[in-house]
């Protein structure tokens, strides 16, 4: 039995062996066949074998291998990555897949993956010109995101010693010529570009790299060359026509402009979205009733989109002011639609356009029902979802907001308008890296348009990340050169780093726009910008004479004069400025703006009486004047009389009932006085007009938190007041932590309630609110010592209740054991 159960045994055995040599065989064949098709130039059925061959053999190291390489060239660069990480995976070994993982993470931009890899394919392939274009390409950001410029350019001159080596070497030809861009080096940027194009005659960012060098090189005609050739080349990159129409508008050449988007149009009749730039061109060039011919002919071709034209129209005449008649058209035409023809894609499109016109003149009801209507039976309709993800974020639904934005997305993933407002329902998240990243994706999707790089460079700036902004706007500027607010912020970007020369190129830059004056904008922000310099620099006289010199500009004249008087009084110059502003009035003795400036120049002086007087007599004359009563109110505050500070508000209410500031400081007033509800409800009035304002959304956040217990209270508090959590400001900051603690998140709250301590390490409500947050967590001692700080800075900011519950808790601290955690009652009071 036993022998005939061996033999049975070895039988199986046989069999089983003799399987597996089958599948490697079929493996292999299958891998052959590949290889075949391969030659015979047949990739789609090379790599169905590959497939094939690694469904029977996984583990086919060649197979693998090549399969990731085909997905690559073919540039399906996730695939790629999945099949060589599962060939390193099985393969450690495998040093040109550790290479090729390196090179892909590094097109993608995952640093980390680089590093990783690239130490990997070093141990295995040696100091190989591909290993080193990588370690090269390592070193030199490190060095950029360092701002160490030695480390930079001797990085830089690796990649130099590599290229002329091995030519081939993309990454670190990127390295060289960024060093070249950076430095502005323009001649010696541009061959290197010229022959990585010639190695590599597929790389987009190549193209790029050479645009920006041409037009920095002043090379006009080469530049429209250039983004003709990209146009042809590049037919998936629907930015890069646009791009060349805002070329062509920043040549004057609006006649070139014209006929390419006539030729776009005429390519693509049934493209709406082309023939829409086309009117809108001729709207704005040529003026509405060109428009309205262009769509009359349009509609006269007697197509299916003759509704659609019918819409253009209505949305120019609204544009053009005529907006009665436009709602009426679009209601008209949907009035008009069948049954089955009230259920289209085109009977939604004009419902979101009525929507959008409906929002516009303030009828949000009926926008909002409009819209519900559309997605109710097109639930991915993009511009819908976009209506109602913007509606979301200004009434605090960010979760529900980024839900519909999400799914405009998926539908139309190159939208920057939509990764817009993801950054915006960031931001009331307070989540800013992620408001940051889609910023950041809003300006590569718009092709560096001049609205999203702007955007993004302000947040920038604000995070005080000079460098990235500067990268941003410069990009912007090679495809926008005639963009005065571009040049204006990175004058700024200049400005916080104190690079003085690069800051005078840019005024250099704004005074070739202005044109002599006659571009009014640009004007304006070259001598702002050369007051800045100047100031920066402490070159005093300099200023005030540039100054003096402005006054006396036919453009810039009476500006200047008051830029001048201001900067005497805030230099404490008070004699010059009241002499510089006696010559002004003398020049233009009924100007409002000077005899303001006197009232205000008599407050600064000590003189209230007098400037108490001027100021009346100019709102006698203007009372819709909202500057000069807040200047009254608060001159009566200085000066203590409370009462008559209140009474110049009330006036002021009565003569502009609708102002925000005005309403602001009564709701600071009601505060003051213990009118906490009539704070709140003015707070929410002024949040419901404007949920964007940070300021009253921290105030109302602020007093709902400290003086409301109730739970819907606490909860609209936070949705109100969570955007603050990554404030720079202290006061904010104290907020959102007073928030997360009275909802019990202590850990958090005492997190946000140190840095705003830090922040204002004197103010009694800020001591108190960490001190209640450190006792609920049970360090007493800390507690104990914040309570007394907070009671002994009271005054008249902490209120009578708060300064009774801190001097409670200082009374029970006290009695408690040392070291005995005795419990917090410290927020018993709110």
């Amino acid at each position: 039995m036993t022998k005939r159960l061996t033999a049975a045994a070895l039988i199986a055995a046989t069999l089983f062996l003799s399987g597996c040599d089958s599948s490697e065989d079929r493996a292999e064949e299958h891998f052959q066949a590949a290889m075949e098709l391969l030659q015979e130039g047949d990739t789609t059925r090379a790599i169905l074998e590959m497939r094939n061959a690694l469904q029977l053999m996984p583990e086919h190291e060649q197979a693998r291998q090549m399969l990731a390489q085909l997905r690559r060239e073919e540039g399906d660069i996730p695939r790629a990555i999945s099949h060589y990480r599962k060939l390193v995976e099985d393969f450690p070994q495998n040093g040109e897949g550790q290479l090729a993982l390196a090179e892909l993470a590094m097109e993608v931009g995952d640093w980390n993956s680089v590093e990783r890899h690239t130490g990997r394919a070093a141990e295995i392939l040696g100091d190989t010109p591909a290993v080193a274009a990588l370690q090269v390409s390592m070193a030199y950001r490190d060095a950029v995101v360092a701002e160490d410029r030695e480390a930079r350019e001797a990085a830089a001159a690796e990649a130099d010693a590599i290229i002329e080596t091995d030519p081939s070497r993309i990454f670190a030809r990127r390295v060289s010529i960024d060093s070249r861009l950076r430095s502005e080096d323009w001649l010696e940027a541009l061959p290197l570009i010229d022959a990585g194009i010639e190695i590599d005659p597929d790389r987009y960012e190549l193209y790029q790299m050479r645009l920006g060098v041409l037009e920095q090189l002043g090379r006009t005609e080469d530049v429209t060359a250039q983004l003709e050739d990209m146009v042809a080349r590049y037919p998936e990159k629907e930015d890069l026509p646009l791009v060349l129409v805002r070329w062509y508008v920043g040549l004057q050449d609006f006649d070139a402009a014209e006929a390419y988007l006539r030729q776009r149009a005429d390519e693509a009749p049934e493209n709406l979205e082309r023939q829409s730039q086309l009117i809108q061109f001729v709207d704005e060039t040529s003026g509405f009733e060109a428009a309205q011919a262009e769509l009359e002919r349009l509609a006269a071709m007697g197509d299916e989109n003759v509704v659609t034209y019918r819409g253009m129209l209505a949305s120019l005449m609204f544009r053009n002011g005529d907006r009665e008649n436009a709602v009426a058209e679009l209601e008209s035409v949907l009035v008009g639609f069948s049954e089955e023809e009230a259920a289209s894609e085109i009977a939604n499109d004009i419902r979101v356009d009525l929507a959008r016109m409906k929002a516009l003149t303030g009828d949000t009801p009926a926008a909002k029902e409009l819209v519900a209507t559309v997605l109710e039976s097109d639930p991915g309709n993009v511009a819908g979802l976009k209506m109602r993800g913007a509606w979301r974020i200004e009434d605090d639904e960010v979760e529900e907001a980024i839900v519909d934005l999400r799914a405009a997305l998926r539908e139309s993933p190159r939208d920057p308008q939509i990764m817009t407002l993801m950054a915006a329902a960031h931001e009331r998240a307070g989540d800013s890296a992620q408001q940051r990243e889609m910023l950041s994706l809003a300006v590569e999707a718009s092709g560096s348009a001049p609205g999203e790089s702007l955007r993004y460079a302000q947040l920038l700036l604000q995070e005080e990340r000079y460098r990235p902004a500067e990268d941003v706007l410069i990009e912007a500027l090679r495809l926008h050169r005639d963009d005065f607010a571009l040049y204006a912020a990175l004058g700024q970007v200049y400005v916080a780093l104190a690079d003085w020369p690069r800051a005078e190129q840019v005024a250099d830059s704004l005074g070739i726009l202005s044109n002599g004056g006659e571009n009014a904008q640009a004007e304006a922000a070259k001598n702002s910008l050369k007051a800045q310099i100047l100031a920066g620099q402490e070159r005093d006289a300099e200023l005030m004479g540039f100054l003096s010199e402005l006054s006396q500009s036919e453009n810039t004249g009476l500006a200047a004069k008051i830029a001048l008087i201001r900067t005497h009084a805030a230099r404490g110059e008070l004699d010059e400025a009241r002499t510089e502003l006696d010559a002004a009035i003398a020049e233009n003795p009924d100007l409002p703006m000077l005899q303001f400036l006197s009232a205000a120049l008599k407050a600064t002086n000590g003189q209230f009486e007098e400037a108490e007087t001027e100021m009346e007599a100019i709102l006698e004359e203007l009372p819709q004047a909202e500057q000069v009563w807040m200047a009254l109110y608060r001159l009566n505050l200085v000066q203590g009389n409370s009462e008559a500070a209140a009474e110049v508000l009330d006036r002021a209410l009565e003569a502009i009932p609708e102002s925000a500031n005005l309403m602001f400081s009564r709701a600071g007033e009601l505060e003051r006085k213990g009118d906490i509800d009539g704070a709140i409800a003015i707070y929410e009035t002024l949040y419901d007009r404007n949920s964007s304002s940070e300021l009253v959304a921290n105030n109302l956040a602020s007093l709902l938190s400290m003086y409301r217990s109730e739970p819907e209270a606490m909860e609209r508090a936070y949705r109100i007041g969570r955007r603050l959590q990554d404030s720079s400001n202290a006061a904010m900051r104290d907020t959102y932590g007073w928030i997360a603690t009275r909802l019990g998140r202590l850990d958090e709250g005492e997190e946000h309630l140190r840095f705003a301590v830090e922040g204002i390490p004197d103010h009694p409500v800020i001591l108190y609110h960490y001190a209640a947050t450190l006792d609920q967590l049970g360090r007493n001692q800390e507690a104990l010592d914040y309570y007394r700080q907070a009671e002994e800075k009271a005054g008249d900011l902490l209120s009578p209740e708060d300064l009774e519950a801190v001097t409670a808790a200082i009374a029970r601290l006290e009695a408690a054991p040392a070291g005995e955690d005795s419990g917090s009652a410290a927020t018993d009071s709110q």
